[in-house]
């Protein structure tokens, strides 16, 4: 072993002229770019929020999580209508304000316990919800085209406002935690979770796109998609009010699991 008479490294740092008030700055350096990194991976950076990349470990977080902490699980899919349109006819800034104005309304339409995300790169956003009990889930979802029916984007100039509505079409679903424990029990793949979770995924994403497909038909207004996988849920929707009372969901289309809806104005 060789044996130092002095410190190889308090040599270094005196030839090199460094100070331990260095070394600490140097450390705490380190540790704000590992936590930039962190950030950098997993948040959306036009937007602000998180990314795909967070919306698919949440979904897995939920998953794995729903029996020990008791709770339900939702999944929500939102496009933005005619987002080609906004940027072809006027231009990818104003498509920019489009997803900022997006993503800011979702914020406030949900709680601090759900988390919303949009997939980088395109029109899309995913939100994942946690909650006791599919009533207060389709609650969430239902309230998101209420909130969101008035998304407003200045296509003009600042002196000479033009304002265009942004629609949205939406596929979600709120699945309680015995039977996802099911599809768990009969999954035989390696990693339960992950199929699970892109089960979920691929459902809600078909949803989304059945939204989509009643609105290029002429549908207007933001619509939601449901995929219902237990059709005991459709009763409890039907008697949900939306919004103190004052909306309802009205079912526009059905086929199988899936379900079209649209909130309409109860009458007095």
């Amino acid at each position: 072993m060789v044996e130092y008479k002095s410190d190889p490294l308090r040599d270094v740092m005196k030839e090199h002229g460094v100070k331990k008030k260095d070394i600490s700055r140097l450390d705490s350096n380190v540790k704000g770019l590992i936590a930039h990194l962190a950030e950098d991976s997993t948040t959306d950076h036009l937007t602000k929020i998180s990314n795909r990349r967070s919306f698919d470990r949440e979904i897995k977080n939920a998953i794995s999580a729903m029996d020990r902490e008791l709770y339900d699980v939702g999944e929500v899919i939102i496009d933005i209508r005619d987002f080609d349109d906004i940027n072809n006819t006027y231009g990818h800034p104003r498509g920019d304000d489009a997803l900022v104005a997006v993503a800011k309304k979702i914020v406030k339409s949900i709680r601090r316990s759900d988390t919303p995300s949009r997939f980088t790169g395109g029109d899309e956003f995913g939100i994942i919800l946690r909650g006791k009990g599919n009533r207060g889930l389709y609650h969430i979802i239902f309230t998101l085209p209420l909130k969101t029916e008035e998304i407003y984007i200045n296509v003009g100039d600042k002196k000479n406002p033009t304002y265009r509505n942004v629609d949205l079409d939406i596929g979600a679903t709120a699945l309680d935690r015995s039977w996802l424990g099911k599809q768990m029990e009969q999954c035989k793949a390696n990693d339960k979770i992950d199929y699970v979770s892109s089960l979920i995924y691929d459902n809600v994403d078909q949803a989304m796109y059945r939204a989509k497909n009643y609105s290029k038909a002429g549908g207007k207004g933001n619509v939601v998609c449901l995929w219902i996988p237990e059709r005991n849920d459709e009763n409890l929707i039907k008697n949900l009010k939306i919004s103190s009372g004052r909306y309802v969901p009205h079912i526009i289309e059905q086929d199988g699991e899936f379900s079209l809806y649209k909130l309409k104005a109860v009458r007095k």
